[in-house]
C-alpha cells in the first residue's frame, strides 16, 4: 500500500512538473489542483529563502527538484538546485562571471539571469544574458559549457539574450540575437552580430547540429526586441515544430534539420520602440491553433496549424483581432481550457478573457491593484495567478465564469520583475527579485493517534 501511494506521488510530481518557463505545455497553464488562495508569514508559506542575488526568471520544477538561476556576488552567474521540502540548496554552479559588473546597469536590474532553465527530467540547461550556457545532470555533473556571445557576436539591448532554450527529443533550440543589433545608445558595438540566428545543439554534448538565419525583412519600424522560441507539439499536418517569433514576424521550423515550414510577416505599420515587450506565441495543439501577438500591426492572430505552409497571409488566419495598442499588453498571453487571458493596459491593468476558437471577448475586468505587471499570468485550478512588479499577487477566477471575479490580493512586500509563478504538486513557486517562496495549502492530517502538518 505504501509503495503504491509513493509511486502515485512520484507520478503526480512528474506529470505536473513545471519544466519550461511557460509550463508543461508552454502556454502558461497546468492541471494541478488544490492550490492556495491565501498566504502570509504565518499561513501557507512552506518556506522562503534569500537567493544569492537578483533575477527576473521563473523557477523550474521536476519531482522534488527546483532549479533556479540567479546573479551572485562579484558578477557571478549561478544555477541552483533546491529541495522542494525546505528550500535547502542541494548544489550551486557558477556558469559564468561578468567583468565590470559594478558598472553594469543590466546586472543591477537582474537582467543577466532572466532566461529560465529548461529540463527534460534528467538534465538541466541554463542560459544567461552574457551568452554563457551550460548543461548538468541532476547529480550536478557538468555535461558541457559554451559562450554563445564569444562564438556568434554581441547583441546589446534591454533584453540581452533573453530566449529560454527549448528542448525536444535530445536537441536544444536557441534563438541568438535580436533584430536590433544597435546598443541602447544607438551606436553599433564592435563584435556585434550581423544577423540573428537559430541554433540547434545536441543536448547531451552541446555540439552545434545546425544554424539557421532568422527571417530577413527591411523595415526600420521592426528593429526592436529579442527573439523567442516555443515548441508546438501537434500531430498530422500540424506536426510538432519549433516556433520562433520576433518583431518582424514568426515562423515554424522542422525539428529535424530546421527547414522553414511557414512564416508570417509583420507589415510594421506601427513603429516599435526600444524596450517594447515582444510576447512569445502561445500553442493550443488541442484546438490545432497557434496564437501570436504582432506588435508592429497591433494584431492578435490565430494560425491554423493544420494548414500552415509557406507565406501566411491575413486572409489565411483562423481569426485576427485588431487591438488599440499591443504595446500596452503586459506579459505573455495565457491559454487555459480553450480560453485566452491577457493583462492589458497599465496602472491599473485589465484582465481580458477571450474565446480561443473565435477571439470573441467574453469578459473584461479592471484589477483593484494599481501596479505594473511585467510578468506573465499562470493558470491552474480554475484560477489565474498574476504577480506585479511591486510583489503583489492578484488571483482571478477562471473556468466557465461569465464575468471578472477577483478572488484575492496578496502583498508579498517585495519587488519582482518578469518572473512568472511556477506551479507543481499543489505548490506555488514565487520568485521575487531577492527571494524564492514555496506556498502550499497547509492542512492538519490525522494518522492513527498522531497529527502532523502537511
Amino acid at each position: 500500500m505504501f509503495f503504491c501511494v509513493g509511486l502515485g506521488c512520484v507520478m503526480e510530481l512528474s506529470a505536473q512538473g513545471w519544466m519550461h518557463w511557460r509550463g508543461p505545455s508552454m502556454n502558461g497553464s497546468t492541471t494541478t489542483t488544490n492550490l492556495p488562495v491565501e498566504w502570509s508569514e504565518q499561513t501557507n508559506i512552506v518556506w522562503g529563502i534569500t537567493m544569492p542575488g537578483k533575477s527576473s526568471s521563473t523557477p523550474i520544477v521536476f519531482n522534488t527538484n527546483i532549479f533556479a538561476v540567479s546573479q551572485g556576488s562579484y558578477g557571478r552567474l549561478l544555477l541552483l538546485n533546491l529541495a522542494m521540502k525546505n528550500g535547502t540548496v542541494l548544489w550551486e554552479k557558477e556558469i559564468g562571471r561578468l567583468e565590470n559588473w559594478e558598472e553594469n546597469s543590466f546586472f543591477e536590474k537582474g537582467l543577466y539571469s532572466q532566461c529560465s532553465p529548461t529540463t527534460n527530467a534528467k538534465n538541466i540547461w541554463a542560459l544567461f544574458g552574457s551568452g554563457d550556457i551550460a548543461a548538468y545532470d541532476f547529480a550536478e555533473n557538468e555535461l558541457w559549457k559554451r559562450n554563445l556571445v564569444r562564438e556568434h557576436g554581441y547583441c546589446e539591448n534591454r533584453f540581452l539574450n533573453a530566449a529560454t532554450p527549448v528542448h525536444f527529443a535530445g536537441k536544444l533550440y536557441i534563438p541568438v540575437g535580436s533584430p536590433n543589433m544597435a546598443s541602447e545608445s544607438g551606436t553599433e558595438k564592435e563584435g556585434g552580430m550581423e544577423k540573428p540566428v537559430i541554433l540547434c545543439l545536441d543536448a547531451t554534448s552541446g555540439k552545434t547540429l545546425w544554424t539557421r538565419e532568422w527571417l530577413a525583412q527591411a523595415n526600420d519600424n521592426l528593429k526592436a526586441g529579442p527573439l523567442s522560441a516555443i515548441l508546438y507539439e501537434g500531430e498530422g499536418k500540424g506536426k510538432s515544430q519549433l516556433i520562433v517569433s520576433g518583431a518582424n514576424g514568426l515562423a515554424g521550423y522542422s525539428l529535424g534539420e530546421g527547414e522553414e515550414l511557414w512564416h508570417y510577416l509583420s507589415k510594421g505599420e506601427t513603429p516599435l520602440r526600444q524596450g517594447d515587450n515582444l510576447h512569445p506565441p502561445v500553442p493550443a495543439p488541442d484546438m490545432g491553433l497557434l496564437f501570436a501577438s504582432v506588435l508592429g500591426d497591433n494584431l492578435l492572430i490565430a494560425i491554423n496549424m493544420n494548414s500552415a505552409t509557406g507565406l501566411i497571409r491575413e486572409e489565411d488566419l483562423a481569426w485576427k483581432l485588431h487591438l488599440e495598442s499591443m504595446a500596452t499588453t503586459t506579459g505573455s498571453t495565457l491559454y487555459y481550457n480553450k480560453r485566452l487571458y491577457a493583462l492589458e493596459g497599465e496602472n491599473p491593468c485589465s484582465m481580458v478573457c477571450r474565446d480561443a476558437g473565435s477571439g470573441k471577448k467574453l469578459w473584461e475586468g479592471v484589477l483593484s491593484v494599481k501596479e505594473t505587471f511585467s510578468s506573465s499570468p499562470t493558470g491552474a485550478d480554475d484560477k489565474i495567478y498574476c504577480l506585479s512588479d511591486e510583489g503583489t499577487v492578484v488571483i482571478i477566477g477562471a473556468g466557465e465564469r461569465e464575468h471578472y471575479e477577483e478572488i484575492a490580493v496578496i502583498k508579498m512586500n517585495e519587488q519582482a520583475f518578469n518572473s512568472g509563478i511556477a506551479i507543481s504538486n499543489q505548490r506555488l513557486f514565487i520568485r521575487t527579485c531577492e527571494k524564492l517562496y514555496c506556498v502550499k495549502k497547509r492542512q492538519w492530517i490525522r494518522f492513527m493517534d498522531n497529527e502532523f502538518l502537511d
